[in-house]
């Protein structure tokens, strides 16, 4: 199964890249957790939308496709042009901001509505930990809040899982 999941891939993303006209080559690497594909070239701007909604949905069907049937899956990451390298250090900073206007304000600070693929925040090493990160179940169930740290919660470093 190894092999034929990054074959599966590459065939989906050349299939939507010949749909679409790119001329862009395709990587795969395949291990035994992951299945990571990415369009590499310069016109890959489509593949992206607005804030990765398109390449969101191209990784979707990349990981439906590739584990039709199967039992056993792992995980499929499709990438274009370095989108979610610059997404992820671009969702760093802003978590970052809102985490210190949350502490020096001393109030809960709203974070944008972000798709879930975007809001999955690893709060072990996280600054969001230590703010008992709440999600708001409002309009859209994305929004995100970050709450100021109570006095026995410490201060460490936010990241994106």
């Amino acid at each position: 199964m190894e092999n034929q999941a990054g074959e599966r891939v590459r065939e989906i993303l050349s299939r939507i890249g010949a749909a679409l006209d790119l001329q862009a080559a395709i990587e795969v690497n395949e291990t035994a957790e992951a299945v990571d594909a990415r369009y590499v070239g310069d016109d890959v701007g489509v593949l992206i939308g607005h804030h990765g909604s398109v390449i969101d949905a191209i990784q979707h069907l990349a990981y439906r496709i590739a584990f039709h049937g199967a039992e056993d899956r792992k995980l499929v990451s499709v990438d274009a042009g370095g989108y979610r390298e610059r997404r992820a250090t671009a969702l760093r900073s802003v978590g970052e901001q809102a985490a210190d206007a949350a502490i020096r304000e001393q109030r809960p600070v709203a974070l944008d509505p972000m798709s879930p693929s975007s809001g999955r925040w690893s709060t072990s090493t996280s600054r969001a930990a230590m703010m008992s990160r709440r999600t708001a179940r409002a309009r859209n169930h994305h929004d995100a809040w970050l709450w100021p740290p109570s006095s026995a919660e410490s201060v460490s470093r936010f990241s994106l899982r």
